[in-house]
C-alpha cells in the first residue's frame, strides 16, 4: 500500500490496485525465475556425475585390456624361455652321448665314466668358443651280456640348460661293434654276383665287385679299383675298374672303399667263441658229419627272439669261379635238404 495523498478516494483506490498487481507480478516473474535457475543448476551437476562414472568405466576396461596383454606378454616370454631352454638342453643330452661313444672309443667296455663307481655320472658342456658353461648332461651306463660278455651299451642322457634349468631333455641310444652278424655275405675276394642273384642284407667284400643281381641293402667293397677281366664279365678287361660295378639295378647303394675286415682276427676268435657258447648257458652244435654235401647247420631267426635250428643234410653244388683257380671250384651254399633239430 502507498501513502495517501490529496487524491480523491476513487483515484487513489486505483493506484493502490495497481501497484499492488505489479507487486504481484515482480513476485511471479522472480519466482519462475528463481524456479529455472534451479533446474539449470541441478541439470549442470547431473552432467558432471555421468562424465565420471564413463571416465571410471573406461579406465576400468584399459587396465583389464593392459592386464591381458601384459599377460600375453609375459606368458611370450616364459615360452620363448622354454623354448631355448628346450633347445640347449637337447644339445646337451647329445653331447652326453658323444661323449660317453668317444669314452668307449678309447676305453671299450668301461661302464662306470673311469671311475670305478657307480652312476649316473655328470658331464658338463661348455661353449668351445666363449668356453661358458652351457649345460650338464646326467649319463646312466647298461650293459647288456651274452655268454659272459658285453655285448650292447645302452646310454641315457639327460640334458639340462644352465640359463633356463627348468627344461630338461632326455635321449637315448644302445651302442655296439659290428659284427658278421650284421652281414649277409662277407667275402674276402673278388666276386661276381649274377643277374639272377637277390640280395636282402648288407653284401661285403675285401675285393672288388661286379654286381648284375638285385641288392637291396648297401653293397660294400674294401677297394677303391681292381682287375675285372672275363672271369667276372668284363670284356674287355678293366685294368681299373671301380670298386663296385655292374648291371645291377641297386646302384645307389654301392659303396667304395669302405673299412676292411680281418678275416685272420675272424678266425681267431672262433676259439673264444666256441668257449663262450658251451660255459655261458649259449647255443653250441658240435660240426656236421658225412660227405661235403653235409654243409653243416641252418639258422632262422625269429621277430619274437627265438631261433629256429636245422641241420642241412644235403646242398646243390654251383660251379663257381676263383681268380687264383678260375672255374674250379663248386659253391654249395644252396640247401636241398634239412632236418629240424630244435627252437630255441
Amino acid at each position: 500500500m502507498y501513502a495517501s495523498e490529496n487524491l480523491p478516494p476513487k483515484e487513489l483506490f486505483r493506484r493502490n490496485e495497481l501497484a499492488d498487481r505489479a507487486a504481484a507480478d515482480f513476485v511471479h516473474e522472480y519466482r519462475a525465475t528463481g524456479d529455472v535457475l534451479l533446474e539449470k543448476g541441478f541439470s549442470h551437476v547431473h552432467e558432471r556425475g555421468v562424465t565420471t562414472l564413463l571416465v571410471i568405466a573406461f579406465m576400468g576396461i584399459f587396465m583389464l585390456i593392459l592386464a591381458a596383454l601384459s599377460g600375453f606378454a609375459f606368458e611370450e616370454a616364459r615360452v620363448g624361455r622354454a623354448l631355448i631352454g628346450r633347445e640347449q638342453a637337447l644339445s646337451v643330452a647329445e653331447s652326453g652321448l658323444e661323449y660317453y661313444r668317444w669314452f668307449l672309443g678309447h676305453n671299450p667296455g668301461n661302464l662306470t665314466n673311469g671311475t670305478g663307481g657307480v652312476g649316473p655320472y655328470t658331464y658338463t658342456v661348455a661353449d668351445p668358443e666363449t668356453a661358458e658353461t652351457i649345460g650338464s648332461a646326467s649319463i646312466k651306463i647298461v650293459g647288456n651280456s651274452q655268454c659272459g660278455q658285453v655285448q650292447s651299451i645302452d646310454i641315457t642322457s639327460t640334458g639340462n640348460s644352465s640359463t633356463y634349468p627348468g627344461f630338461p631333455r632326455t635321449l637315448f641310444a644302445r651302442y655296439m661293434q659290428k659284427s658278421v652278424a650284421w652281414y649277409s655275405y662277407v667275402l674276402n675276394s673278388n666276386v661276381w654276383a649274377g643277374s639272377d642273384r637277390t640280395i636282402t642284407g648288407p653284401y661285403f667284400s675285401n675285393g672288388g665287385i661286379r654286381m648284375d643281381g638285385s641288392n637291396l641293402s648297401n653293397v660294400q667293397s674294401a677297394v677303391s679299383s681292381w682287375v675285372c677281366n672275363s672271369g667276372y664279365g668284363c670284356s674287355p678287361t678293366q685294368n681299373t675298374a671301380p670298386g663296385v660295378l655292374g648291371n645291377g639295378s641297386g646302384s645307389a647303394l654301392w659303396q667304395y672303399p669302405a673299412s676292411s675286415i680281418d678275416f685272420n682276427s675272424m678266425a681267431a676268435n672262433f676259439a673264444n667263441l666256441k668257449t663262450y657258447a658251451r660255459n655261458n648257458s649259449g647255443l653250441y652244435f658240435a660240426a656236421a658229419s658225412g660227405n661235403v654235401n653235409n654243409r653243416g647247420y641252418h639258422l632262422m631267426f625269429n621277430s619274437n627272439g627265438s631261433v629256429d635250428v636245422y641241420k642241412v643234410t644235403a646242398t646243390t653244388a654251383v660251379p663257381s669261379f676263383s681268380s687264383t683257380y678260375g672255374w674250379t671250384q663248386n659253391e654249395y651254399s644252396i640247401i636241398k635238404t634239412q632236418t629240424y633239430v630244435g627252437n630255441y
